[in-house]
């Protein structure tokens, strides 16, 4: 599995996903097949914690 956090000018690659998504940025998170099975658990609970916030500067 792995995690890369884009901020505001910044990308840090992670072990872990974050408690919350970077301000003006996303984390996204990419695995192979074959970690699916294992990785889920971890990949719905990033889900839930970063999940989907209104963009500011969109109209």
């Amino acid at each position: 599995m792995n995690i890369v956090e884009f901020g505001a000018g910044t990308l840090r690659f992670l072990e872990q996903p974050p408690a919350k998504a970077p301000e003006g940025g996303f984390v996204w998170i990419y695995l192979e097949r074959d970690e699916l099975q294992t990785g889920l658990p971890m990949l719905q609970q990033a889900a839930q914690a970063l999940g989907v916030r209104p963009c500011s500067t969109c109209t």
